[in-house]
């Protein structure tokens, strides 16, 4: 199955389909369009004549570009834009994995200028190599008012997303992949330009310890040299006063450009090695992927290439709800085959009783027409043994025939009146000798649960749909025959993984 990368530039959206292949990771389909080209823009609004907003703009790009290049897949990866998304590097005591993910949020809050509770957030930890007493955190932190419009637009264009990433680890990711990172021990800017934007990371120990978005417009190849040179001498100084032990050792630069000759000119100004790298043409199915696409593709990679610890996604938990949701859907479908299999079976077995009463009734007819012929011929001692004998006929006939309950429809008719959200776990009988020795004490259980997803957009909840069900069991006399009432009706909360579901019990009896 392919997957995309997707990235929403300022003018421009990147898309990059990759499938797994034998052979490792593929790139299938790739492609760019202008969010203001005219048959994006003539796209109808909601209002006529009214103008497109940003998000409708937005969504009607990618619908375009999918519909343009033909891509049926829906799972994308995407990026938030940078001024939504802040990222921390810090260092903390080592600790057991098992309290990483109380401890790491702890320490965050003292360098995120937003309340916990305004943002989504992730966090990759990294071996410190120069001291094993430490770790190292790369913290990602993003408003949550951005993220929701991100999931909001990708949704509203027909994907489902699978993850939201970060530019800089997509950058590094395509860096890995393609082994443009030969040594991720020494200290590297990765420099991107795509879209009048210069995207500058620096990694230390393989971390995003320092990341910035700047604009480097220009009307000539060498306005944007010396608007992004003047943006990494500013990028370096911070990061060696942040961290006065370490040096910028490389700079890889890619993107979209002219950047023939700034590899010697930027190394002897900066004194650090330089290379030009197109990193996205060596991957397989790339050939004649133009540049600028770079972003698009380190997304797209996302899962095809192994990274030591986790990887950041800002969206896991949803992914994790998702999946939850999907295995608890298969769990039902298990326990409704079963359930039907069990019930199909109990109906045969109810069958084969019924057939067996109808043999025992017709021999008792018989013996009745026997009976009547042969009275006037029978002695006092004889009548009173033949009246004993049927007696005791007419008591099994008015047991198993005149007074059974026939489980066979029941059965039928709980899983009839079942209504939509709500699932049975058990259904059991049970039937014994009374204490006083009057009968047969009757005993049916249901057990089951309800969960309603979306109790807003449904307008109704688990404790109305089990209300529903109890109504129609009371309504079907029917089914309630041989029952003379509820003997009880149990209700509790119930977890289906992370979802909030409400279970319920309800016991009829025969008892008068």
């Amino acid at each position: 199955m392919a997957q995309l990368g997707l990235y929403v530039g300022a003018r421009y959206v990147d898309v990059v389909e990759v499938a797994k292949t034998v052979t490792g990771p593929k790139i299938t389909n790739f492609g760019r369009k202008d969010l203001y080209s005219k048959d994006t823009t003539s796209v109808p609004t909601r209002r006529a004549g009214a103008p497109m907003s940003p998000q409708e703009r937005i969504t009607s790009t990618i619908k375009a570009l999918l519909k343009e290049k033909k891509i049926k897949s829906k799972e994308v990866i995407s990026a938030l834009p940078a001024e939504a998304v802040t990222v921390r590097f810090f260092e903390m005591p080592r600790l057991p994995q098992k309290e990483w993910e109380t401890a790491v949020r702890f320490e965050a809050k003292k360098y995120i200028p937003f309340k916990m509770e305004e943002i989504v957030s992730d966090f990759q930890v990294i071996e410190n190599k120069l001291d094993p007493k430490k770790m190292s955190v790369v913290f990602v932190a993003a408003k949550r008012e951005a993220l929701n419009n991100q999931m909001f637009l990708l949704n509203q264009s027909g994907l489902t997303p699978i993850g939201i990433d970060i530019i800089p680890f997509a950058f590094k990711r395509l860096f890995q992949f393609t082994k443009e990172l030969v040594d991720e021990k020494k200290t590297a800017i990765m420099v991107n330009v795509s879209q009048s934007v210069g995207f500058i990371t620096v990694l230390k120990e393989g971390a995003p310890c320092l990341t910035r978005d700047v604009s480097i417009a220009g009307d000539s190849k060498e306005v944007l040299y010396e608007s992004l040179m003047g943006e990494l001498r500013l990028s370096i100084g911070y990061f060696e006063r942040q961290f006065p032990n370490s040096a910028v050792e490389s700079l890889i630069i890619c993107g979209e450009g002219d950047f023939e000759g700034w590899d010697v000119t930027m190394s002897n100004e900066l004194k650090v090695p330089v290379k030009i790298a197109s990193p996205a043409k060596s991957i397989k199915g790339a050939e004649n992927m133009t540049s600028g696409l770079e972003i698009a593709a380190g997304l797209a990679l996302k899962g095809f290439h192994k990274i030591s610890g986790r990887d950041i996604n800002l969206i896991a938990n949803i992914i994790s709800a998702r999946s939850q949701q999907k295995l608890y859907g298969k769990v039902i479908i298990a326990e409704a085959v079963i359930a039907i299999l069990i019930l199909s079976f109990m109906q045969s077995a109810m069958l084969g009783k019924v057939k067996k009463t109808k043999r025992d009734l017709s021999e008792l007819e018989k013996e009745g027409a026997k009976f009547t012929g042969d009275l006037s011929m029978m002695s006092v001692p004889q009548l009173q043994e033949k009246k004993d004998e049927t007696e005791k006929r007419l008591g099994i006939f008015k047991e198993f025939v005149l007074n059974r309950v026939y489980w066979t429809f029941k059965f039928r008719d709980i899983s009839k009146m079942l209504p939509d959200n709500l699932w049975l776990l058990e259904v059991a009988l049970d039937e014994r000798a009374s204490g006083g020795g009057s009968g047969t004490e009757r005993y049916l259980i249901i057990e089951g649960v309800s969960w309603v997803r979306d109790k807003a957009a449904s307008n109704t909840t688990e404790m109305a749909v089990i209300n529903t069900y109890l109504t129609s069991i009371k309504n079907n006399a029917d089914f309630l025959a041989g029952f003379s009432r509820i003997e009880g009706i149990n209700i509790e909360k119930y977890k289906i993984g992370i979802a909030d579901a409400t279970k319920f019990r309800i016991v009829f009896s025969n008892k008068k």
